[in-house]
């Protein structure tokens, strides 16, 4: 399963689907988004800068998808909040300001001067980087 919801897939370009071998194992062609040093792989959540792997765990990935889904606008904490957690935890506040945390410490962002993700206080965040897509 993808980190993205379904409604938010249609954004991206979507890889071709190959099936190979005898377990019909599925490889999905890797596109990624790149901004600066930094590629992503929305659908797997996988994170690199230099070409060496960051660890991401699901939810920072997912936010950084979110985000990455419109640079430039803002995205308010209710829409992040619904896209991480459908479920509905009770601590939502808490947990979104934790996963951002999470994303800015694995990108090496600073909140009080920003690189990547800037806070609009109490509306939500946006990604500020310039994101190009790969093919």
């Amino acid at each position: 399963r993808g980190l993205l919801p379904p409604d938010a897939r249609p954004l991206f370009r979507r890889g071709r689907i190959h099936r190979t071998g005898r377990g019909g194992r599925v490889i999905v062609d890797d596109w990624r988004l790149r901004f600066d040093d930094y590629e992503f792989q929305p659908e797997s959540g996988e994170l690199w800068r230099d070409g060496r792997p960051i660890r991401l765990q699901p939810q920072p990935a997912a936010l950084l998808a979110e985000l990455l889904r419109t640079p430039g606008r803002v995205v308010r904490r209710e829409t992040l909040y619904e896209a991480l957690w459908p479920e509905r935890i009770v601590e939502y506040e808490q947990a979104l300001n934790f996963a951002v945390a999470r994303l800015r410490k694995a990108l090496g962002d600073d909140a009080s001067d920003p690189r990547w993700i800037q806070t609009v206080p109490h509306v939500g965040y946006r990604f500020i980087g310039h994101v190009e897509e790969l093919r």
